[in-house]
């Protein structure tokens, strides 16, 4: 309360006129109307380039895990021992002969502390074109490895065949190694359709 018992909003409305909107407003007040709006389009211009360059730092990390490839040495054939489809990961030197067992090969020189083998058996296959597995690449995606394969040929199945036509089975696969790097490893096989 103010003095002679009236409230603050009645006095400002006793003291402001009644038409204000026929009041030409104060040069001071357009300018800050002006200011405002330039200030509000620079703050949604800025708020766009942050946006853009945060969506390109995602974009870059994302290109960077899946593109990150790693070095490694392969061997393939069709003559497998085995002719049951599996996938083998060799972190010692038993590991890397019994997976060269089941290829039907003498092991190659494997160093257990510097490499991680990797074997890849399809199994029996039937093909026009003698199928094979081939080794598309391997990469870091954060924190693992992957190897990714594909079987290549064209697989027919024996009913399908005619008898008179049959080709003997073979038994496709890969073996690699790749520079250990104490991460799991996961293969992944790419399918064309």
């Amino acid at each position: 309360m103010l003095h002679g018992g009236m409230h603050r909003a009645q006095t400002l409305r006793a003291i402001r006129p009644a038409d204000t909107h026929l009041r030409e407003p104060a040069i001071g007040r357009r300018w800050w109307h002006l200011q405002s709006l330039s200030r509000r389009r620079m703050a949604l211009v800025g708020l766009l380039v942050a946006l853009l360059f945060l969506s390109l730092a995602v974009a870059r990390n994302i290109d960077r895990s899946d593109s990150d490839p790693v070095a490694y040495r392969v061997w393939t054939a069709t003559s497998a021992i085995t002719a049951a489809p599996s996938i083998n990961v060799a972190n010692t030197g038993d590991e890397w002969r019994e997976m060269w067992m089941k290829a039907g090969r003498a092991a190659p020189p494997f160093d257990p502390a510097r490499a991680t083998g990797v074997g890849i058996f399809l199994g029996e296959r039937i093909g026009d074109l003698p199928p094979a597995v081939r080794v598309v690449g391997a990469s870091q995606r954060g924190q693992r490895l992957i190897v990714t394969f594909e079987e290549v040929g064209h697989p027919v199945s024996a009913a399908v065949k005619p008898a008179a036509a049959q080709v003997a089975p073979v038994a496709p696969w890969a073996i690699l190694t790749i520079d250990k790097t104490g991460l799991p490893i996961s293969v992944e096989e790419r399918i064309r359709y």
